[in-house]
């Protein structure tokens, strides 16, 4: 009677093979691996998939191509045979998700400090009602009754979008024990997945698109623009001003939204960074030198070259996180995601 490899083996056979790819890649270190890992350190491509056909009992034999082949797709190759799992592809898909996150999390991106997250249910689009805030109290004498605040509303809309990229792990790739296949290139595809995500949140400040008053978002009816130039005193102070005084939909109250933000192309960041670290300075009017009072840390400074492409010389300022722009995920799940398929149009998953 022939041995009986259980499934609590082959799971610990799995973990291990990923955690031995990792650490023939130098993407994990040899101390953090998972047991047996070690043991498996010396295992190229083709050896791994032999070794995961052993633990399905699966045939071994047959040339390099064909025993690939069948570790790649054992259902294809042994029709009477059903198999919950593919040990082989599950090893290969989990090591390319783990590769994937690591480029996603890796990839330094600055929408993340100033934008808000959000959360949408499905694709379809979403409107946002938005309320005015009340009147002003009135003042009440003893004898008086109490009037009904007035409020108007407006709205704003999102709508989800998918992106996504394929890449392939081919058979030759196997036999060829490419490693970058595996870890590289998923890696590439998770900084994409990053830098996807700030192209969206930058191109609203960039395309200038119209809200749902019907006006761009920077406008004269919005009373958000400056008259621009280097950030200084005098210009940092317009902009503050125009942001505080920023007014509600009935055009009544002040919102008093305080600046936070600075946000700037590459090619200002030297210019502006003088600026800010200068405790003291010439004033625009360079008749004294006094106070700088948006030195330190008044605002958090955020460049990127995305604006650069843009224009070099114009910049912003945005107020907390929530008042300005907000970037919505299917579900509030931020990370890409991997998913795995038998090809059908090339050899390979």
């Amino acid at each position: 009677m022939g041995a009986q490899i259980t499934r609590d083996e082959r799971d610990k056979f799995r973990a291990a093979a990923e955690d031995a790819i990792l650490m023939r890649a130098c993407k994990i270190k040899k101390t953090e691996g998972r047991p047996g890992a070690r043991d498996l350190i010396g295992f190229n491509l083709q050896e791994l998939a032999r070794e995961s056909l052993r633990f399905q009992s699966l045939p071994v034999g047959g040339t390099a191509l064909e025993m690939v082949g069948r570790a790649l797709a054992p259902e294809q190759h042994l029709a009477t045979r059903t198999l919950t799992t593919s040990d082989f592809p599950s090893i290969l898909s989990n090591v390319a998700n783990k590769m994937l996150f690591e480029g996603y999390e890796t990839q330094e991106e600055t929408w993340r400090i100033w934008c808000a997250p959000g959360s949408l249910p499905d694709f379809k689009p979403n409107t946002f009602a938005k309320a005015s805030e009340s009147d002003d109290l009135d003042e009440i004498a003893e004898s008086d009754e109490y009037k009904y605040g007035k409020l108007t509303d407006a709205k704003e809309t999102a709508k989800l979008a998918t992106y996504g990229k394929l890449f392939r792990i081919t058979r030759q790739a196997i036999i060829n024990d490419d490693l970058g296949a595996l870890t590289d290139i998923p890696y590439k595809h998770g900084e994409a997945a990053a830098r996807k995500i700030g192209d969206i949140a930058y191109a609203v400040l960039t395309s200038n698109p119209q809200m749902g008053d019907g006006n761009p978002l920077f406008d004269a009816a919005h009373n958000n623009i400056g008259t621009g130039g280097n950030p200084g005193e005098t210009t940092l102070a317009e902009g503050i001003a125009l942001m505080g005084l920023q007014k509600d939909l009935q055009g009544i109250s002040n919102l008093n939204i305080r600046a936070q933000y600075f946000i700037a192309p590459l090619a200002l960041e030297g210019a502006a960074e003088t600026f800010f670290n200068s405790g003291q300075f010439a004033g625009d009017n360079k008749a004294a030198t006094r106070a700088n009072p948006y030195a330190g840390t008044r605002f958090t400074r955020v460049y990127d070259p995305r604006l650069d492409a843009d224009s070099s010389k114009t910049w912003y300022l945005a107020g907390p996180k929530g008042k300005t722009i907000k970037v919505f995920f299917l579900n509030g799940e931020q990370e890409p995601y991997l998913e795995e398929k038998e090809a059908w149009n090339m050899d390979g998953v």
